[in-house]
């Protein structure tokens, strides 16, 4: 009867896992769409910006040009200005048609000036622009990146924290101060601590949101927090076994547990 209680919880326990597991591919598929969605986005505002940093250069340098033409033709104008008005105040210095000539340089250059004003105005108001929308874009790409953020760290809980299943092996040799059952509770021990060290470095390789460099993963497996789940107790597993070793054998123990990591380090919420 006892041993059909813990078949039935054993299988209840596996079929929860499977479960999960089940759901757990589409959730990260899901993830990773919405992060190569959002990536491809920052791409494109980084193509937008790299081209409209190009554009705003461009009206920059036309800017810087248009006010050392401006300043030529301001000159232009006072010396127009100076001769116009001699030609005015000295009437029978010179003829009408001199007069007229001068008259017109005169208009020529002030028109020559309210263009070059016209076009710095509107340099200016482009200038603006350009610089308005790269803002909004490094804004969307800001906001493109905490979404990528967002979805990594979610990748990485459901990764790192989800239910694994891990197997251990441990011995413990006989000797003649040894009782047969404190050998056979330290190879069980043994095995359970093998489990639990190789758990750390299983939920390591699960995680696979970024290629993380050593450093990452020392911090990962330093704040690693493993709890045991559940214990595999099908055929031969946790059981400790006699076998033969030198002058009074050894026991050795194979396990098989469930792990789970309880930590709520996660790199991307740092």
């Amino acid at each position: 009867m006892k041993r059909t209680f813990v078949a039935i919880t054993l299988i209840f326990v596996l079929l929860s896992s499977l479960t999960a597991l089940a759901q757990e591919p589409n959730q990260l598929s899901v993830l990773q769409a919405d992060i190569s969605n959002f990536v491809a986005k920052l791409a494109a505002n980084n193509k937008d910006i790299e081209n409209t940093d190009a554009q705003l250069h461009s009206r920059e340098s036309d800017f810087a040009s248009l006010k050392a033409q401006l300043s030529t033709a301001i000159t232009d104008t006072d010396i127009a200005q100076t001769k116009y008005d001699r030609a005015y105040y000295n009437p029978d210095m010179f003829t009408d048609e001199v007069n007229n000539q001068l008259r017109h340089s005169l208009i020529a250059a002030k028109d020559k000036v309210n263009q070059i004003k016209n076009s710095i105005s509107n340099a200016r108001t482009e200038i603006a622009k350009l610089n308005s929308l790269i803002l909004t874009l490094r804004a969307q790409n800001s906001e493109y990146r905490k979404h990528i953020q967002n979805a990594q760290a979610e990748m990485f809980d459901i990764q790192f924290k989800s239910p694994t299943w891990v197997e251990g092996y441990g011995e413990s040799i006989m000797d003649e101060n040894a009782s047969v059952k404190s050998c056979r509770q330290l190879a069980r021990l043994n095995a359970m601590r093998d489990a639990t060290e190789k758990a750390g470095a299983m939920l390591i390789s699960s995680t696979t949101v970024v290629q993380m460099n050593q450093v990452v993963k020392d911090e990962i497996k330093a704040k690693s927090q493993v709890q045991v789940l559940s214990e595999d107790v099908s055929e031969s597993y946790g059981k400790a076994q006699q076998v033969s070793y030198g002058e009074y054998g050894k026991f050795v123990c194979k396990v098989r547990i469930q792990i789970q990591n309880t930590s709520s380090y996660n790199p991307y919420r740092e």
